[in-house]
């Protein structure tokens, strides 16, 4: 950790924990580190809503509430809570949190005493909360840039209506012109920035890490997770088998679909069994498609405890990630990736662009283009037929990414920018 000057920062998201989720893991590891380092960390949240869009009981009808959690503090405000599907829903969503959350700071500005603010996006419209605390308030930001918006709403073909693009595209420019700094977690989305003429030494890249001792390989090598490991392997019944495992958001975004093709064709493979663990809008379709096609070799659970992922993942023999093959997914690195390679498992990819580069060098795992099955079924086959080869991949894995992308190593590139702005 550096010993520079040490600030008050804010963190203004409508993500944490208690929520699962990479960016709830993301913010709140990064805000503890931070918090170790020596800095005032204060975040500013909505209710706990994602993804049931169900906010529990003991935070209705409020407004504002104050926590500790894991040290940090912790102030929590209204959104309208809706489940994760459907556009309108979720803009409105947005909208709420946008508007809450800066009339709850303007209630406790003088007790955060913000240096600095760091700002979540998405949702884009986070840019307008930061805008408006840094004219009324005189609150710097960092505008911490997770997936470029909105670029991948217009290919993914979410947002169709060309004023309503130009309005987000408007809102985009002016988030990075008024900010001091725009972070950004792939080297993908700061090509996409710098590409829209934002001054260059004002983007960074700040990617995502892994807690290595919370996705901790050698606690598996101690003992730590063989309760719930077995308990796992019974429940989804992949004793004696090859399990492949991906675990997350099931979104448009991922392509799961496509591992529901893999599982067809690879039913006749006893040995491999495919477990998919998480949420999201496409959740059900994948359901329904995978009883339509009578598969047995296929699994889906929901959200697991945070606690309990380690030992999930310590329960697979190889770990999937996949994203649609469109530009702004090809400067895309799923913060599941440096998880799986934390806990030493070989992943199998479906995917283009800078998450294949970094697999390769890292020579983590087998790499197929989204959408061709004879590649991804030749890789998965290689993967259960050659377990020292596995075995390999995982060592080399976890070197890779303690050695780059470990929350200390992260915390270390934050703390110099910060100190530089």
């Amino acid at each position: 950790m550096s010993a520079g000057l040490k600030k008050r920062i804010l963190f203004l998201t409508p993500y944490y924990p208690p929520e699962i989720g990479a960016p709830q893991s993301r913010i709140s590891e990064l805000a503890k580190k931070l918090k170790e380092g020596g800095h005032e960390v204060i975040v500013l949240c909505a209710f706990p809503n994602y993804p049931s869009g169900v906010i529990p009981k003991e935070y209705k009808n409020k407004f504002l509430i104050k926590q500790k959690v894991s040290g940090v503090t912790v102030y929590r405000t209204f959104i309208y809570a809706a489940p994760n599907k459907g556009f309108i829903k979720r803009l409105i969503t947005h909208i709420s949190f946008a508007v809450s959350s800066f009339f709850a700071f303007a209630k406790v500005k003088n007790e955060i005493r913000a240096d600095i603010s760091i700002v979540e996006s998405p949702p884009l419209f986070m840019a307008f909360t930061a805008m408006a605390m840094k004219a009324v308030f005189g609150v710097p930001y960092i505008f911490n840039v997770a997936d470029v918006w909105p670029d991948s709403a217009v290919e993914l073909g979410m947002l169709k209506n060309k004023f309503l693009i130009g309005c987000a595209a408007f809102l985009e420019k002016a988030a990075y012109r008024f900010s001091s700094g725009v972070a950004c977690v792939t080297r993908g989305i700061v090509d996409n920035i710098r590409g829209k003429n934002v001054e260059f030494n004002k983007v960074h890249f700040l990617p995502n890490g892994v807690d290595c001792g919370f996705f901790s390989h050698e606690k598996c090598s101690r003992g730590e997770y063989d309760s719930q490991i077995k308990e796992f392997r019974e429940k989804f019944g992949i004793n004696n088998k090859f399990t492949v495992l991906y675990s997350g958001t099931i979104g448009i975004s991922q392509n799961l679909s496509f591992l529901i093709d893999i599982a067809a064709k690879a039913s006749s493979m006893e040995n491999i069994h495919f477990l998919i663990v998480g949420d999201g809008a496409e959740r059900v379709a994948l359901e329904e498609k995978a009883a339509k096609l009578g598969l047995k070799n296929i699994t889906f659970e929901r959200l697991i405890p945070k606690s309990m992922m380690p030992a999930l993942i310590a329960a697979a023999d190889a770990c999937v990630v996949s994203l649609l093959d469109i530009a702004v997914f090809r400067g895309a690195l799923p913060s599941k990736m440096y998880e799986y390679m934390a806990m030493k498992k070989p992943i199998l990819m479906f995917a283009a662009g800078e998450c294949v580069e970094l697999l390769k060098s890292a020579q983590a795992g087998l790499a197929s283009a989204p959408n061709d099955l004879s590649a991804a079924l030749k890789n998965l086959e290689t993967l259960a037929g050659d377990k020292n080869m596995a075995g390999r991949m995982g060592e080399n894995a976890f070197k890779f990414v303690s050695e780059n992308f470990s929350r200390d190593v992260i915390c270390s590139k934050w703390e110099k920018t910060l100190e530089r702005l």
